[in-house]
This record gives C-alpha cells, sequence and structure tokens, in this order.
C-alpha cells in the first residue's frame, strides 16, 4: 500500500496519506514547505521549509519531530545520498548548498554556488551532482570543489535521473519542453530537447527506465515521453488535469499521484487509463488539510506508522472505489525499496 506524502507550502504541513485515507498531518514548525525526501531505509523524513530557511526531520516510526536545523536563504530542493551518510541542501536566495551529516545532523560549511538555482541531484554512486539554475544544468564532483560540464538550457525547474543513471531528464518551464542528456561523460554526453505542452515543472521516470511522466501546469495535462533512445519522443498527453504541478508513481508503476497547488487537491490515476480519485478537503471527519500541495513522494509500509494525534477512519474521495484501486489497496507484495517521485489522469493506453 504504501504511505503518501504531500508537503502543503501554504500552512507548513505534510499531509500523510494511505491510498484510502488521511492517516496524519505532522507540523513542520516552518514555513512554505516545499521539497521532501525520505532517508535509503525510508526511517526518516527531510522535509524543506522554504519560507523559515529550515529543515524538518520526521521519524517515519512514529511520526516524532527529531530534529529542525537553519539553513540557507530560500532553500528550494534536497538530495539525500543512496547510502544515507549525507545530505545537500540547496538554497536559492543565498547561492549555496549547505552538505549535512544525516546521522548526527552536523551541518558542514556552505558551499558557493552560482545565483538561479532550482533542483538538485545526486547520481546512484553519489559521485556526481547535478544543478539545474534558469539557463544551464552544471555537473560537479560530489564536493562540489570543480564543474565538470555545463549544458545550456531554458527555464529549468525539475530534474530527474533514471534509476541507472544513464540519462537525465529536465524540464524547461519558459521554453515549455523537455530536455533529455545522455551519460555518462566519459564518453561525451549528448543533449536533445523537445517542444512539449506549457508549463512543464514536475517529472518521474518509470522504473523500468523507458517514460517520463510530465506535469504541465499551464497545459492543463501530463505528458508522457519515451526516453530509451537518445531522443525524447512524444507518447500520450493525459488530459484534462488542473494545474498538475508534481508527481509520483506508486510501488509498483501502476499508478500515479499528481499534486495541484491551485486547486488544494491531489489526484491518483492509473497508467492504464482509468480515472480513479481525486482527495479534496471536503470531508469535516477527515480532512485532508491541503494547503496549497506541492512536493509529493510515496514510501512502501515498512513500519508501524502510526504519529501521534493522528485522523483515523473516514474518507474523502470525490469518486468510487473502482476494482483498480482496490487492487491497489490489497497489495502488499513491494519492490525491493527504491527511492524515487511522481504521477497523473485520464484515459491513455498503457505505456
Amino acid at each position: 500500500m504504501g504511505n503518501l506524502f504531500v508537503s502543503n507550502r501554504g500552512n507548513g504541513t505534510v499531509s500523510v496519506i494511505r491510498p484510502d485515507s488521511l492517516v496524519s498531518t505532522l507540523a513542520t514548525m516552518g514555513a512554505g514547505s516545499s521539497s521532501v525526501a525520505t532517508s535509503p531505509d525510508f526511517s526518516r523524513l527531510y522535509v524543506v521549509n522554504s519560507a523559515s530557511n529550515t529543515v524538518s526531520v520526521f521519524s517515519l516510526v512514529n511520526g516524532a519531530l527529531l530534529r529542525q536545523f537553519s539553513v540557507g536563504q530560500n532553500p528550494v530542493d534536497i538530495a539525500i545520498s543512496s547510502e544515507g551518510n549525507y545530505g545537500y541542501v540547496l538554497n536559492r536566495g543565498s547561492g549555496t548548498v549547505t552538505p549535512f551529516n544525516l546521522i548526527f545532523y552536523n551541518l558542514l560549511n556552505d558551499i558557493p554556488i552560482e545565483s538561479g538555482a532550482l533542483s538538485i541531484k545526486l547520481s546512484p554512486n553519489n559521485q556526481v551532482v547535478y544543478i539545474a539554475y534558469d539557463t544551464e544544468i552544471i555537473v560537479y564532483n560530489a564536493n562540489l570543489t570543480n564543474i565538470i560540464t555545463r549544458h545550456p538550457v531554458r527555464g529549468a525547474r525539475f530534474m530527474e535521473l533514471t534509476p541507472d543513471g544513464n540519462k537525465l531528464v529536465c524540464t524547461n518551464a519558459d521554453r515549455s519542453s523537455v530536455t533529455l542528456i545522455n551519460l555518462p561523460y566519459t564518453t561525451g554526453a549528448t543533449r536533445v530537447e523537445r517542444i512539449i505542452r506549457s508549463g512543464p515543472q514536475g517529472i518521474s521516470i518509470t522504473k523500468n527506465g523507458l517514460f517520463a511522466y510530465i506535469c504541465c501546469t499551464t497545459g492543463n495535462a501530463i505528458q508522457v515521453v519515451g526516453i530509451s533512445g537518445d531522443t525524447p519522443i512524444l507518447q500520450r498527453v493525459v488530459a484534462p488535469i488542473d494545474s498538475p504541478y508534481d508527481i509520483t508513481f506508486d510501488l509498483n508503476d501502476d499508478f500515479y499521484y499528481v499534486t495541484s497547488p491551485v486547486n488544494n487537491v491531489v489526484y491518483s490515476l492509473s497508467r492504464s487509463g482509468d480515472r480513479l480519485l481525486i482527495y479534496r478537503n471536503n470531508n469535516p471527519t477527515n480532512p485532508f488539510n491541503f494547503s496549497t500541495p506541492f512536493n509529493i513522494i510515496i514510501t512502501p509500509d515498512l513500519f508501524s506508522f502510526i504519529p501521534p494525534a493522528l485522523a483515523t477512519d473516514g474518507l474523502a474521495l470525490s469518486a468510487t472505489t473502482s476494482s483498480s484501486e482496490q487492487r491497489l489497496i490489497s497489495t502488499n507484495n513491494y519492490p525491493p525499496p527504491y527511492l524515487s517521485r511522481k504521477v497523473r489522469i485520464k484515459k491513455i493506453s498503457f505505456l
């Protein structure tokens, strides 16, 4: 089944959702909650609070707030190493990266970078750092002391790496395009851009590395792009979805979930084409407490997640339960833990 974690930029909280109901709302004690990430073993949740310049750390065993620490100005993204030893917080306002130790929460000295940074990613082997700026993607070594290469882009927003680390996909909001960069750099990277629906933002890549699902905010759609070759291939457009922003797949890539900050809802969709559910703040006994829902991730149920003061039972869903949804709710078979991102709506053929 798993748990969905939705950051609420409007009220500084995180909504914790199972596919059938709200579990709890975590208060970050910060403002402008945006980027969310977990430790590789899914025991910790990290929430970036952009408006209060902090990072909140929660236990996913019991929902307790373990730590909150200050970082640079206007932090916008966070990247966690795959072995779970360290993390990077990207501070757009101060033009820095704050490295920290995930075990003892020791903050290291801020590392100055260029201005205009928007998102950060680590390669699967933790040897390369990718930072997307307004006009380019810069590739650094792990210590951010050397620049390996630069890739010009137009209005970069979100980046995602394929699970094998051989391709990087970036959405470009200013140009309404997607850029596919084929790696590694030792043999010479190729970069190809394709125009897609307008306002691309959040992106999620299927675990087989074949398709990217992209939230086109002003285009009110999800763009499906094939990325198996050297050139991105436009596959399908899933529409209408009102102002989709961020997306994550479920643990088996059968369903995906999409945030809509404008409408304070989260969509749940099936890749086979069935429109499933819309999670709304419309049930007084079990409200989802969405307030500008921003970023979203999903984790497996590795722990008995019973947060303090949780709200139990009740459904705040606007659609009837389908057989597809019942299949999602009843499944207990998880793939090996894998930290990934995102998901979307309406009739498409299965890709």
